[in-house]
């Protein structure tokens, strides 16, 4: 007897009551079509406070498949995390409740896998709502990610994605904080392949992708993944203090030769504050550093849970 492959379709939801009965259709009729796997649905709830935890229960109670985790309060980034600790598949796809990735291209995703790729990932190639700010200050992220950071990510590549159970098992390896988890599954290996499609409007609902969040995530990123920026730090000092020594230099054996300094108290004033916003700057840049190895140490949990439906396997499962 042939034993099937089971996928898990992990859906993360925040205040998603206008998109979920929709998602639940869709993503149904997609696995209608692959009778082939064993499907699960995990639903990870980051403790929204309209409808929505009250229709994952009652799907839950209906279809067994369903296994509905609520979060203590919402966790923001940590709650990723519990889909890696809940899922038991031997794969999982990542499909946001909004619908702008298209559940329709699964089967597509399960060929690539099927080939021996342990990360199928999608690419944005066109966005239905994108504007001028938000294109250019997607590309000079990703340029700045590519440039800082040691995680290789590929622009425009989102968290629609299919990873295999070794991908799954190694990133639910790295417990840190705070995290960037769509650059923890490029940083950690293992076999790729990228396919492009275009991004739809959203079903329901406000988006929770922000200007500031983007920006957020993009400091992140830099972060969580280089020292770059520290040793930048250290070579900017070395080119202002080579600069002072010129200076130095310069002045010094003017006034030998009759020429003396040039005067000008405003040049002192602007110097002197540019100095003390560069230190601030900079110590403060240290200080993130620092901050995230005092987080670390602490060795606090990445998340709580509150309830679980269907569960019986994962780190809080009764």
């Amino acid at each position: 007897m042939t034993v099937k492959k089971s996928v898990c379709i992990y859906i993360p939801l925040f205040n998603e009551q206008g998109n979920l009965l929709e998602v639940f259709r869709r993503v149904e009729a997609v696995v209608a079509s692959e009778p082939v796997y064993e499907w699960t649905f995990l639903l990870i709830d980051n403790c929204s406070v309209d409808r929505s935890q009250e229709l994952c229960e009652a799907k839950a109670q209906a279809d067994a498949r369903y296994r509905y985790v609520r979060l203590s309060r919402n966790w923001e980034a940590a709650a990723a995390q519990a889909s890696f600790d809940f899922c038991d598949a031997d794969a999982m796809i990542v499909l946001f409740s909004d619908l702008q990735d298209p559940p329709e291209l699964i089967p597509s995703m399960l060929r690539k896998w099927e080939e021996g790729f342990h990360l199928v990932n999608g690419i944005v190639r066109t966005r239905h709502d994108s504007t001028l700010v938000k294109t250019l200050g997607a590309k000079i992220a990703y340029r700045l990610i590519e440039w800082l950071a040691e995680s290789k990510m590929p622009a425009n590549a989102t968290d629609f994605r299919l990873m295999d159970r070794r991908m799954v098992d190694a990133v639910r390896a790295c417990r840190e904080w705070p995290r960037f988890t769509r650059g923890l599954v490029h940083w950690v290996g293992f076999k790729k392949s990228f396919f492009e499609y275009d991004r739809a409007e959203r079903v329901a609902g406000e988006s929770k992708g922000t200007l500031a969040h983007s920006i957020r995530l993009t400091w992140e990123a830099i972060l969580n993944f280089s020292d770059k920026p520290l040793r930048l730090i250290s070579v900017f000092g070395l080119v202002v203090l080579l600069v002072a020594v010129l200076l130095a230099v310069i002045y010094g054996t003017g006034r030998l030769l009759g020429y003396p300094a040039p005067r000008g108290i405003t040049t002192v004033f602007i110097l002197a504050l540019a100095n003390i916003g560069l230190t601030s700057f900079f110590l403060g840049l240290i200080g993130e550093y620092l901050g995230r190895c005092f987080t670390q140490a602490k060795g606090r949990p990445l998340y709580f849970v509150e309830k679980t439906i269907n569960v019986e396997s994962g780190p809080d499962a009764p």
